[in-house]
């Protein structure tokens, strides 16, 4: 792993690298495992939203970023690129996930000028929330499927968001700034599965078009896929709230 934090690593900053990249920022040189793995470990800042903070995290074998056991929490993963050149124009596929997140309350992105992560071009897709202990995480800002600035594709190999029995998260929301960007992958935009998804919140995203609102750039599948994933939210009618899916290639919200 090229960046390994672990337990009881308290507050630590991780900015400006190139982790599995060439001193170019163009051609890969990934690490043998992931990018970054943080490891029962609270407080961490991956990346910032001022300028020249975010990490380039690609062409590692694994994951870009794994974040798992219980403790690890509180983190904050802003402004990187993550399966992508250090451009952001071309896909430096990570061989898993972009982000693979088995812990609660960590924050991806978020509301600011920059604090959104690019999530572009992975083998398998683009954000992981996996099991019952990835709960209570706030998803806001990222583009997650597209170049940097949400003009073009450049799709993640499966679901630009998979919530596997995950509780509790947020993607998105009402205020200006907090939606994702969720466009041109593999799979599905957004996709929860089994039981343990429910409580998660999924507002104000634009999904399977460009950042303006007015260009396809569908998911391959649905807009939102949700199978045996009970008693989540959808949009809502607060001022925001609502998500645009358009452009994909079924069906926009598929319940099943």
């Amino acid at each position: 792993t090229g960046v390994y934090i672990g337990t009881n690593s308290v507050g630590n900053l991780v900015q400006g690298n190139y982790i599995g990249m060439d001193a170019t920022g163009t051609n890969i040189q990934g690490n043998g495992i992931n990018g970054l793995s943080i490891d029962s470990a609270t407080s961490n800042t991956v990346g910032g939203a001022i300028s020249g903070a975010g990490n380039v995290f690609s062409g590692n074998t694994n994951y870009g970023i794994e974040v798992f056991n219980t403790t690890a929490t509180g983190n904050c993963v802003q402004g990187n690129y993550i399966g992508t050149d250090a451009q952001g124009s071309l896909a430096r596929a990570n061989g898993f996930w972009g982000i693979h997140i088995e812990s609660p309350g960590n924050t991806i992105g978020g509301v600011g000028t920059g604090a959104g992560n690019l999530i572009s071009g992975n083998v398998q897709g683009g954000l992981f929330l996996e099991g019952a202990n990835a709960a209570n995480n706030i998803v806001q800002g990222n583009w997650i499927g597209t170049s940097v600035g949400g003009a073009s594709g450049l799709g993640n190999g499966g679901a630009g968001i998979w919530i596997y029995s995950a509780p509790g998260n947020t993607i998105g929301g009402p205020a200006a700034g907090a939606g994702n960007l969720l466009s041109a992958n593999g799979n599905a935009g957004i996709l929860m599965h089994l039981s343990g998804a429910t409580g998660n919140v999924i507002q104000g995203n634009t999904i399977g078009t460009d950042i303006t609102g007015n260009l396809a750039l569908g998911n391959h599948y649905e807009g939102i896929y949700v199978e045996r994933a009970p008693s989540n939210t959808i949009g809502g009618a607060a001022p925001g709230a609502g998500n645009l899916i358009s452009g994909g290639n079924t069906w926009g919200i598929y319940l099943t």
